[in-house]
């Protein structure tokens, strides 16, 4: 187990990045409106300000063929959630897609967690919010944050340079 890592230890693949303007985070309210099954927001820590987002993996270079559970993947969160983007993140890269070509060559090769925010459904599972790999186009979609982290994932932070 590699334990908790800091947002400098994000490796950052150099895939993307796109600028985001100003963008305030989601309520309950609106969350639950186009998802019923959530009860709450257990936490949202993105960044409201204009941002560049990056994507990164937690996997170090030597698990870069391998995957970890859901509570190592929380453990090295955990100290990145300042730089972690969310929900109102995702919402405007997916009705942004078309025009970032290198977003849109990423389909079917990655999926793309966005973990700055986590909602609970009535069953206590804790999820957040991704585009799949597999949907054409992207789409979003919420997915239990115990599944773990794969080496075809993800993770959309603020860029570091």
């Amino acid at each position: 187990m590699m334990g908790k890592i800091t947002a400098s230890q994000l490796r950052e693949t150099g895939e993307l990045a796109i600028e985001f303007p100003p963008l305030r985070r989601p309520t309950f309210t609106e969350i639950r409106k186009k998802y019923p099954w959530v009860i709450s927001i257990e936490r949202d820590t993105t960044n409201e300000g204009p941002v560049t987002l990056s994507l990164a993996t937690v996997l170090q270079l030597e698990e870069r063929a391998s995957s970890i559970s859901g509570v190592e993947y929380e453990n090295r969160l955990a100290s990145t959630l300042d730089v972690s983007l969310g929900y109102q993140h995702l919402r405007w890269l997916l009705n942004h897609q078309y025009k970032y070509p290198d977003f849109k060559a990423l389909l079917g090769k990655v999926y793309i967690d966005f973990p700055g925010i986590v909602v609970l459904d009535a069953d206590g599972s804790r999820r957040i919010p991704y585009c799949s790999r597999t949907d054409v186009p992207w789409r979003a979609r919420w997915h239990w944050l115990g599944v773990g982290f794969h080496s075809g994932g993800r993770v959309a932070v603020v860029r570091h340079y």
